[in-house]
């Protein structure tokens, strides 16, 4: 009682170092920007009550763990990471030891105190932290049961809203359409109550339609962030009405189609600043706002799990005649490598003959139940053995088998008579009809994060041993799909075309394409980029690693087999462009460059590094690229000018300053390089 004045004094001192000390972290300093300064000098004034609280003599540790679990869980809100709360019991300790540091009986009674109320506070704060980790986790397998077994669309919203509403930190949510002439429906609506026909007033902020976010995130085909209102002009009212209702950030996820359309948009709203802003908060975002964008697209595609059919009755009666008659045709569309442009295999797709009309599956799937799936896969396997003859010859392929992929429906792995057809057509029995060569057979499995995981590695193990080889398709689309990656065996994945088609406007989908080739690389499997639509995607996804696998129609279009030789002559004697040419290409090219130099740097191996051309622009080969790049004379001056900087920053912040085996090092580089690179993006063309 008798020290409480001291101990005020110190929480003061102790605060305002912690706060400088955070100014100078890179993940800790973007929350803070989040607020405005009277909301930091508050959270300053608050931070140091705090600590003078729960160094009260009348505090039980009860009511210590009870606070400091409420603490812990606004820390996790607001996107501030255990590191810095783990930095700041080092930097009150060092204080602590300084302020009582007379060797008197009373100073080390108070140091033994203090450091472990400080210590039970960060435990406590920490069990709070992964509590809501827990909670997101329990709720995620609540989605992957919801959207394996909602029977229609309504049901299926409606379940997901009232789960989202439970995640820590949201404070409400919402689903939009875009009507014709732009005009904006909400669907369904949950948590957040606000009277009027239009969920949350239209969806603040309003005022400006280039600022409305659902609009934004519809059109522009990838996440909108507002993390904070305060970047935002708002219409008269607006800022008093997101108050009443609790708004501090809000996010808009576009929804899409199998073929990678939008089709809804998904809205969060949360009562805390900077909610959406750190990268395991927009993972945990993107890939639930995928496995419902794939769940939805499933009930539209298969009517007998939606209960309506999106075709008429006459029109499926046609289908199933048109199927059981034989009329079925495949296509092909080449994957190839990246970088070689070598033929790697083909995707086989289905069609229906209809005289002079095919029919694609996206309108004859709904009609077909378990029987017709099994009759289409015989009769596809049938025509990919007579079709592989076609190519079998073509050089630059490998010599001994000819690769085909085929999709199969997540159902058949809980078909028993879908499995012992694969097993009857095993691809180390089948011949390419007139050349004699094994024909290998790719099952691609879509919908895999729906699949039941014990089951799944058995069937796929018994796939595996009859000769198939298996992938996993649009992966990035669903949590399950890429968290069961590393327990089933499997040879192959293939990235959301969702991801690819549009990196050309949205480079910052780089981060997660590259996250998911680098779990590709890491577990030796091969991976596809699909959805490579344009010459500039091309140029960007070339660059991204040397052992990936490309397809979209920018290579080629699916096609009858009998067009692949001519396609592949066009192909293989075109004169491949030189990567890149472009300046998104370019900007890929920088980022895999300093991407491979913290990893050498992570893994210390510190002698593998050049370090002139980091330091010396001049001697970086990417200065030569940016010379010889198909652009304009202006835009390469202004390119070369910040590259410039980026040299001289890395110099200055971190080859002179730091040792390069010190974490710091590696912090401040991916720090520098992610504000160049938004540079960078800010100047493209277009």
């Amino acid at each position: 009682m008798s020290e409480q004045p001291r101990i005020e004094a110190l929480s003061r001192t102790m605060v305002d170092l912690f706060y400088t000390t955070l100014m100078t972290r890179p993940d800790a300093r973007a929350v803070l920007d989040f607020l405005t300064f009277a909301e930091l000098d508050h959270l300053k004034s608050a931070q140091v009550r705090y600590l003078f609280t729960i160094l009260s003599p009348d505090l039980s540790k009860p009511d210590h763990e009870k606070l400091a679990r409420k603490t812990g869980d606004r820390h996790a809100m607001v996107g501030l990471v255990p590191a810095s709360l783990a930095e700041a019991f080092s930097i009150y300790r060092h204080e602590l030891e300084r302020f009582f540091s007379e060797n008197t009986p009373i100073d080390a009674l108070l140091r033994g105190v203090i450091i472990e109320r400080l210590a039970n506070d960060l435990s406590w704060q920490l069990v709070a932290f992964s509590e809501i980790e827990q909670e997101k986790a329990r709720l995620t397998g609540e989605f992957l049961d919801l959207f394996a077994t909602s029977p229609n669309r309504r049901d299926l919203l409606k379940g997901a809203l009232d789960r989202i509403v439970q995640i820590p930190g949201v404070a409400g949510t919402s689903v939009s359409s875009i009507l014709e002439g732009g005009k904006i429906q909400c669907e369904l609506q949950a948590g957040l109550v606000v009277g009027g026909a239009e969920c949350l007033r239209n969806h603040l902020p309003r005022m400006a339609e280039r600022e409305n976010l659902v609009r934004r995130a519809f059109e522009e085909e990838r996440p909108v962030l507002m993390n904070t209102l305060g970047d935002v002009r708002l219409a008269p009212g607006e800022s008093e009405e997101a108050q009443l209702l609790g708004i501090r950030s809000q996010s808009a996820w576009p929804l899409f189609s199998q073929e990678g359309i939008p089709t809804d948009v998904l809205n969060v709203y949360s009562k805390w600043p900077g909610y959406f802003h750190t990268a395991s908060q927009q993972f945990f975002w993107t890939t639930l706002s995928r496995s419902l964008g794939a769940a939805l697209a499933s009930l539209e595609k298969n009517p007998r799990q939606s209960g309506f059919r999106s075709a008429s009755l006459s029109d499926n009666q046609r289908y199933r005649s048109l199927l059981q008659n034989g009329q079925v045709e495949m296509f092909y569309q080449p994957v190839v490598a990246a970088h070689t442009r070598e033929l790697v295999k083909v995707e086989s797709l289905a069609r229906l003959r209809d005289g002079e009309r095919l029919i694609s599956p996206g309108e004859f799937l709904p009609a077909f139940g378990t029987n017709q799936l099994l009759l289409l896969f015989d009769l596809g396997m049938e025509r990919i053995q007579k079709d592989a003859a076609a190519w079998s010859t073509l050089p630059g392929r490998i010599p001994t088998s000819q690769l085909v992929s085929i999709n199969l429906p997540a159902e058949a792995f809980s078909n028993r008579r879908f499995m012992e057809r694969l097993q009857e057509h095993r691809p180390r029995e089948i011949g390419a009809d007139c050349s004699g060569q094994p024909v290998e057979i790719t099952l691609e499995i879509v919908e895999a994060g729906f699949l039941d995981e014990t089951s799944a590695r058995r069937n796929i193990d018994a796939l595996k041993e009859a000769g198939y080889r298996i992938s996993l398709d649009d992966i990035g689309t669903g949590d399950s799909s890429i968290r069961r990656l590393k327990s089933l065996p499997i040879d192959e994945i293939k990235i959301d075309q969702g991801f690819v088609r549009t990196l050309d406007r949205n480079v910052d989908h780089l981060e997660f394409v590259f996250s998911l080739i680098d779990l590709a690389d890491g577990l030796g499997i091969d991976y596809v980029l699909e959805g490579v639509e344009t010459p500039l995607v091309l140029d960007m996804v070339t660059m991204t690693g040397i052992s990936g696998h490309l397809q979209g129609y920018e290579i080629a279009r699916p096609m009858p087999p009998a067009e692949i030789p001519s396609w592949w002559e066009r192909w293989s004697r075109a004169s491949p462009p030189r990567h890149p040419w472009s300046y998104q290409g370019w900007i890929v090219q920088e980022e895999i460059r300093l991407r491979y130099t913290l990893i050498l740097w992570a893994r210390g191996a510190h002698e593998m590094i050049a370090m002139a051309p980091l330091s010396d622009p001049d001697a970086c080969p990417l200065t030569k690229s940016l010379m010889e790049l198909a652009i304009s004379d202006g835009l390469r001056g202004e390119a070369d000018c910040l590259h410039r900087s980026l040299h001289r920053e890395l110099n200055d912040e971190i080859l002179k300053k730091r040792p390069l085996n010190r974490p710091e090092a590696i912090s401040t580089c991916k720090a520098i390089w992610h504000r160049y690179r938004q540079q960078f993006i800010a100047l493209m063309p277009g």
